[in-house]
């Protein structure tokens, strides 16, 4: 799963090392989805009361755009050459913030020691994945980066909705403009260009912003909805399909291919954003 960072902020990325603190200096080193650097330097190793052995930081400055990075820390332990690489992923928003989390209903996820940031922070996470993979479209503005075949054709598809922008696009390695009047991009995932698009395989490679430009209301609600039945749910009573009681047999609501998590007005909620990305044409 990505670590999530919002556009337009300053973001302190960290890592623990099993092997425990470094024979000297750590080094990160974070780079785009196209393998260039963005940045690299010296970890700062974090000796603050409390902190476990061998964790690391590393700030990573506020970017623009929305973005696919990957960090590689990387030190000695013990003689013994290491490394390890996480993604990172910059954003436009927020599903929803923890404090609203925290707020959200009852209240039952107000215990900051039961409940603490990360925990939340990552449930958050996962449910972004979730209902963009459920109803095959963001809710955020996120990155995406594609090799296409060329078409032979003013038209190619990008196989996401809701596309905001082109990052940047290339042709045979050529460098290509990314707005009108040069290229035109739809919502729908088209690209339009004034001349046909070279015939070849994997010749085009474009980066996008999609997503909606921030999430619905009630997209927010049944994502904070969600997160407080991942976090706080009684998982034995999630293996019973029915139960019995003075009133009778209750059939709990389960998973299935219609209501992807089983709860009633989440699914509802997702019913209602449901959409399916455009297919590429054959030819």
């Amino acid at each position: 799963m990505n670590t999530f960072v919002l556009r337009n902020t300053q973001a302190t990325l960290s890592v623990v090392f099993s092997a425990g603190n470094a024979d000297g200096t750590v080094t990160a080193t974070i780079t785009r989805a196209d393998g260039t650097t963005l940045s690299t330097g010296n970890a700062t190793h974090d000796v603050s009361v409390g902190a476990p052995a061998g964790r690391y930081t590393y700030v990573l400055p506020p970017q623009t755009d929305v973005a696919s990075l990957t960090i590689k820390w990387a030190g000695t332990f013990g003689g013994i050459a290491q490394s390890l690489e996480f993604p990172v992923e910059v954003v436009g928003a927020h599903l929803f913030t923890v404090s609203e989390a925290r707020a959200f209903g009852d209240a039952a996820l107000s215990d900051t020691t039961k409940y603490p940031d990360n925990a939340i922070i990552d449930a958050r996470e996962r449910i972004t994945d979730y209902f963009a993979q459920v109803c095959s479209v963001s809710f955020v503005p996120r990155y995406a980066r594609v090799v296409l075949d060329g078409s032979g054709k003013c038209a190619l598809w990008l196989p996401n909705v809701k596309v905001r922008k082109l990052l940047s696009l290339t042709e045979d390695g050529n460098t290509l403009a990314t707005t009108a009047p040069d290229v035109y991009v739809y919502s729908t995932g088209r690209v339009e260009r004034r001349t046909t698009w070279r015939r070849d395989y994997q010749n085009i490679v474009a980066s996008y912003e999609h997503g909606y430009p921030a999430p619905p209301d009630d997209i927010s609600r049944a994502g904070m909805m969600l997160a407080r039945y991942d976090l706080t749910t009684n998982q034995l009573a999630d293996r019973f399909i029915s139960f019995s009681n003075d009133l009778g047999v209750i059939r709990q609501a389960i998973p299935g291919d219609r209501f992807p998590t089983g709860i009633p007005i989440i699914d509802a909620v997702l019913g209602r954003y449901s959409q399916t990305a455009p297919l590429m044409p054959l030819a």
